[in-house]
Order: C-alpha cells, then structure tokens, then sequence
C-alpha cells in the first residue's frame, strides 16, 4: 500500500494467480493511478474497470516483456507449483518482468499445513498423506472429493523452506510472518522495493 500511495504516476500491477476481491479488499479497484493484470487458470468475470483478467498459467510468462510491470505481486502462488526446479524458473521470470515484486508463501515447517489445517503435514510420508488427510479433515471429507482427485491434489501442493527462497530471491528481503512466535509464512520484496523504507 505504501509503495502505491508514494508513486507519483500510474503502476502497472501483474497479480499472479489473484482474484479482483483481493483488490477490492484493499480499496484499490475504480482506481485510474493503477492498472491491475490478473494472471489465474481460473477464469474470472471483471467489474472493475482498473482491472483485466488474462488466462494462464505463472509456468509460461514468456508472452509479457523484461520489466513490463512496476510491480508482479504473488500471494501464496509458489507453493502450488509442484515441483522445485518450476519454482526456481517462475521465481526467475517474476524478476524478468517485474521491476519490484512481492512474493508470500507459507513456510513448510509450520505446525499447521495451511491447505488442510492438519498438524505436522510435512512429516507424513507422501505416500501415506492422502490417508492422513483422509482420516483427519473433516473439510476434505465433508467436500465429497475421491481419493484419486486428493491424492492429485496433495502432489500439486510444494510448501517451501527458508533456504530455498533465499536461493530463488538471492540477495532479496525475506521477512518472516510470525503466528505465536512461529514463522506461519515468508514475504520477500525485491531489493529494489526498500521495503524498510516504506
């Protein structure tokens, strides 16, 4: 918000794997100083007329240009990539296109696993996972979902540690979101965004 507030001309905001209610939460949307792109595979009917929706996937960002957005913001988008070496690659093309970026993501050792709300997700075998969700989430239960769509669904999910981010976002500020003196999540702003300024 302050990064927003302090420009002096409009901001061309990429929000991958976003939804225009975020922005709406902020007070942001009808505002004609930004421009909000939001990338999701998920189709979405826009109201608001500071805001377009572009179909897609944050695995193929070769269609926007080096430093085409003054800001490429991602909430809780890295972990849905499923495997490592993907990660690296979209955290490589969020510094090509944006000239700042905002990324969140939840840390792994988090007692609580965010998607399913069940204790100590990361020690469980990922072979066994689908039965521990099935066991204990009473949210997957109540959702009806078979066991095959769960399974998929846990295989898409890659929580990320500290020393991976530092290794994607090298040289970034990487602040720790703490939940009860636990860090529940990582929040890196690009070097550039002097996030201890703002």
């Amino acid at each position: 918000m302050a990064f927003i507030q302090k420009s002096k001309r409009t901001i061309r905001v990429l929000d991958l794997g976003g939804t225009q209610y975020f922005w709406y939460q902020l007070g942001l949307t009808n505002n004609s100083n930004l421009k909000i792109t939001i990338l999701n595979i998920k189709r979405e009917k826009i109201v608001f007329n500071n805001i377009t929706h572009r179909l897609g996937s944050a695995l193929n960002l070769g269609k926007f240009n080096d430093k085409e957005f003054d800001l490429v913001f991602s909430n809780s988008l890295l972990e849905h990539i499923a495997n490592y070496e993907d990660q690296i690659k979209v955290a490589r093309e969020i510094k090509r296109i944006g000239k700042t970026y905002i990324v969140q993501t939840p840390n792994k050792y988090f007692p609580i696993e965010p998607h399913y709300f069940l204790p100590f997700f990361y020690l469980v075998p990922r072979a066994l996972r689908p039965y521990y969700v099935t066991f204990f989430s009473l949210k997957w239960r109540a959702s009806k979902r078979d066991f095959k769509e769960l399974g998929s669904h846990i295989g898409s999910i890659r929580l990320l540690k500290a020393k991976e981010l530092e290794n994607m976002f090298m040289g970034d500020e990487i602040v720790k979101e703490k939940f009860l003196f636990l860090t529940k999540s990582f929040v890196v702003y690009s070097k550039n965004l002097n996030f201890r300024k703002l």
